[in-house]
């Protein structure tokens, strides 16, 4: 039962980070050409947008964003990054993880989850005084 109370409140989280398990682990052979990949580090964008939104994502997601619940997410967010560039590094063929991306996926989470504090929350507290 917890389980579906979990997938019925993060969603929208979980479509998205299965979504970036799929980009993130995909042997370049499998990703379509775009001219976009072409510009000066844009992959490191790529990566910054995906853990951006993951962040945002999260932060709507879950009501009642505490620090607890910050440092969580943080630490998992932390996590994954650091793993799935040793994992790119190290076992997909094509693939080249390294310290940069990583950063952007720090960046990302930070922005993220500035965002949601600084805009987000403007929003929703302008809601809830309507409401």
């Amino acid at each position: 039962m917890q389980i579906k109370i979990f997938i019925k409140n993060y969603y929208k989280t979980i479509i998205w980070f299965l979504l970036m398990l799929y980009m993130l682990f995909t042997p370049t052979s499998g990703i379509p050409k775009s001219s976009f990949l072409n510009i000066p580090h844009g992959d490191k964008i790529i990566h910054f947008g995906m853990f951006a939104l993951l962040t945002v994502l999260f932060a709507v997601d879950n009501e009642k964003m505490i620090l607890k619940t910050i440092l969580y997410f943080s630490l998992f967010s932390v996590s994954f990054a650091a793993s799935s560039e040793l994992i790119q590094y190290s076992l997909i063929t094509g693939r080249n993880g390294n310290i940069y991306d990583f950063l952007a996926d720090m960046a990302g989470l930070a922005i993220g989850l500035l965002t949601y504090q600084f805009i987000l929350t403007k929003y929703l507290v302008k809601k809830k005084i309507r409401n």
